[in-house]
């Protein structure tokens, strides 16, 4: 209305109309957006006025509607920390590019991105591979909404840093006009501790193959269970067969040992502790149990554990020889004991008949009889020390 009064004003004035835009209210409640062009001409003092009224509903909604996407656009685009491009393929040219990208670009670039975007920031064969994976998937007639390529590449951070950034190239299709969305993700801390973490867990695996013992794997949170391949090479039971979690290791173990071990490793937990061992037996693919020394280290996040990561050791031969150790050690105290009591007494006797032997000797008592208790005294003597060496020689 304003417009309009200026307008009818300016007739009352005799003064020039203004172009412009009005918009109609029709009886229907619809509303028209009228463009007014005005041709002002002039006969001494009087003007005279022609022109056209021209209906830009559609043009002023379209303008609408693409400067509410265009907000909503850069809106959201702040709130991402990916870099986004609105690309015209047909054109080649760029028509969006968020602002995130002024962390990767140069300021004068960034400022005239849409004609420098790809200049300079990656090289010349990663380009020509953007530019034919856009092609594939803007030719892609079959196209869905959720379809995208993935790839990733490097990008020349202020046309000299190489970062490697995730593409993802999307189709975005609006009435007539098809254009290519980009999202750039930068991956290069995660792709490096992704190549540190498999770096690590090929030392590991190497560092598994090198050692006698069977390494397993806790994930205390998950419940998930995992042994490496020397569990297998070492006591028999293939891997693929074993369940993924705890009971995989309570199939394994005696069963009058199981409560033991669990009470130990969760007395551990409960008291925090960083390290755990304990010893118990497990069944071999033979059905044969080992005698084992489980050590583990327990990792905690926040004051809870997460993760044991652990190590089986086969004692069996140290325990058999502990065991036959302790069975030599008994014999030998047995001996011992027949050294210190079974031979004393008739050594004792003889010594003590081979005293009255020489007290006697010039006496009428019986010669024969006394050197008969000599003899037999030395004869049992003479048992108990074979006793003594019999027993030694079966020490093994």
């Amino acid at each position: 209305m304003p417009f309009v009064h200026e307008n009818y004003k300016n007739i009352l004035d005799g003064k020039e109309l203004k172009d412009g835009t009005i918009r109609f209210k029709f009886p229907d409640g619809n509303v028209k957006h009228i463009l007014q062009k005005v041709v002002n001409i002039r006969k001494g003092k009087y003007i005279k006025y022609q022109g056209v009224l021209v209906d830009i509903t559609n043009e002023i909604i379209t303008a609408i509607n693409l400067k509410q996407k265009t907000f909503y656009l850069n809106l959201l685009s702040e709130f991402t920390d990916e870099i986004l491009v609105l690309y015209d393929f047909v054109n080649d040219k760029i028509e969006y590019i968020n602002s995130t990208a002024l962390r990767y670009m140069q300021k004068e670039d960034y400022y005239n991105a849409k004609n420098t975007f790809f200049e300079g920031y990656f090289n010349e064969k990663d380009l020509i591979k953007i530019k034919e994976k856009i092609q594939v998937l803007y030719n892609n007639k079959e196209y869905k909404s959720s379809d995208k390529i993935t790839f990733e590449i490097q990008f020349l951070k202020e046309k000299n840093i190489p970062t490697w950034v995730e593409i993802s190239i999307y189709k975005i299709t609006d009435d007539d006009l098809e254009k290519i969305l980009l999202l750039i993700k930068d991956i290069h801390e995660k792709k490096k501790y992704l190549e540190e973490l498999e770096n690590a867990n090929l030392q590991f695996r190497y560092a598994a193959k090198a050692t006698t013992d069977a390494i397993w794997d806790w994930n205390y949170e998950t419940g998930s269970f995992s042994w490496t391949e020397n569990f297998e090479i070492f006591f028999g039971h293939k891997l693929k067969n074993i369940p993924k979690d705890l009971n995989g290791w309570k199939e394994f173990c005696h069963p009058d040992d199981i409560d033991r071990v669990i009470n130990s490793i969760n007395n551990a937990i409960n008291h925090k502790h960083e390290f755990w061992q304990e010893e118990y037996r497990l069944r071999d693919s033979t059905g044969a149990y080992k005698d084992v020394l489980n050590k583990a280290v327990i990792i905690y996040q926040d004051g809870k554990p997460i993760r044991i990561i652990g190590a089986i050791h086969d004692i069996s031969k140290e325990k058999d020889a502990l065991r036959k150790l302790t069975l030599q050690n008994l014999k030998l105290r047995e001996i011992a004991w027949t050294q210190s009591h079974v031979v004393r007494a008739p050594l004792a006797r003889l010594m003590g008949l081979i005293e009255m032997y020489d007290l006697l000797r010039e006496s009428e008592y019986d010669d024969v009889s006394l050197r008969k208790l000599i003899y037999d005294s030395a004869k049992e003597l003479d048992a108990t020390i074979h006793l003594i060496i019999k027993k030694t020689e079966n020490l093994d």
